[in-house]
């Protein structure tokens, strides 16, 4: 049973339901070609080519998913050949799938398949179809949003999140990212082989700047005072800020960088997390009233 508190399980559950969508596409629009794009709330937002996506469409899709489910199919691993597999993928029109499998530096590799198809996926899989119970497809234009569970597998799927700044960020990386040219891996892998490395690097150096600079304009127009930037550890959030922070000069501004990370409590005051290390990631770790009493300092000069 998978057990949505462990990471590798989510992912399990993740995987075994896009074989599943897979599986249904396959049934329901044979030509259609799907790209799994990125996360959206607790789902995978994708897109589909060769086949008009409606509410219709959708609704048969993720009917036929549970049909699929209910049927109990064994997901089973195969180890081939990499010729073999290139040979396959290449005949079903997975052209991205056989040029990043062509860098692999060995002679086999592992497939899963289930109910007549087969897919090349990365970790494992569930062993069928029948353990993956929760879920959901929404529409979501132009694409659509495969909706899973949170942390508990076996509750309902999360609601569709609607993120339209997110979705936007998307948008510009999707556009920035076929101006370099490399939209995966395997464009990647050919760029690196090419020896083009430090010229996409530059360019796409460039580009940021170029959205970092507009960011500055708008806040300048704004005449905004204050300025967060939120993110996960190692994200960027300090090199961002003082990109940021010259544009803002460009702009005739005076910006003063204030980092979170020179607000926290002495070591023995932090909360401990659940394994008894320092949790340095809650917000219970900072000292938030010398901050904001700071922060209303700097703002009145």
């Amino acid at each position: 049973m998978l057990d949505g508190r462990k990471e590798e399980d989510r992912r399990i559950y993740e995987r075994s339901a896009r074989m599943i969508f897979l599986l249904a596409l396959r049934d329901i629009a044979p030509e259609a070609k799907v790209r799994f794009e990125h996360s959206l709330g607790r789902g995978i937002y994708l897109t589909i080519t060769g086949a008009s996506v409606t509410p219709d469409f959708v609704r048969r899709i993720e009917q036929r998913m549970r049909e699929i489910t209910a049927q109990d199919l064994q997901i089973t691993r195969q180890t081939i050949e990499k010729e073999k597999a290139l040979s396959y993928f290449s005949s079903i029109g997975q052209e991205d799938t056989v040029r990043l499998l062509r860098y692999r530096p060995f002679d086999t590799l592992n497939v899963w398949s289930c109910g007549g198809y087969t897919e090349f996926f990365y970790g494992n899989m569930a062993n069928s179809t029948g353990e993956i119970q929760q879920y959901a497809l929404r529409m979501y234009y132009p694409g659509l949003v495969l909706l899973l569970p949170g942390t508990n597998l076996s509750e309902k799927p999360a609601p569709l999140a609607d993120r339209p700044c997110l979705m936007r960020a998307y948008q510009r990386a999707y556009l920035n990212s076929k101006i370099c040219g490399c939209r995966n891996a395997a464009d990647l892998n050919d760029i690196i082989r090419q020896g083009g490395m430090r010229e996409l690097i530059r360019l796409d150096e460039t580009l940021q700047q170029h959205e970092i600079a507009g960011i500055a304009g708008q806040i300048a127009a704004r005449g905004a005072r204050i300025v967060f930037v939120a993110g996960p550890s190692s994200s960027g959030k300090t090199t961002f800020a003082n990109r940021l922070s010259v544009e803002l000069k460009a702009c005739g501004k005076r910006p003063v960088a204030v980092s979170l990370d020179n607000y926290y409590l002495d070591r023995d005051k932090v909360p401990l997390d659940e394994e008894g290390k320092p949790d340095l990631e809650c917000l219970e770790s900072i000292d938030v009233p010398l901050f904001g009493e700071q922060l209303i300092r700097l703002l009145d000069g």
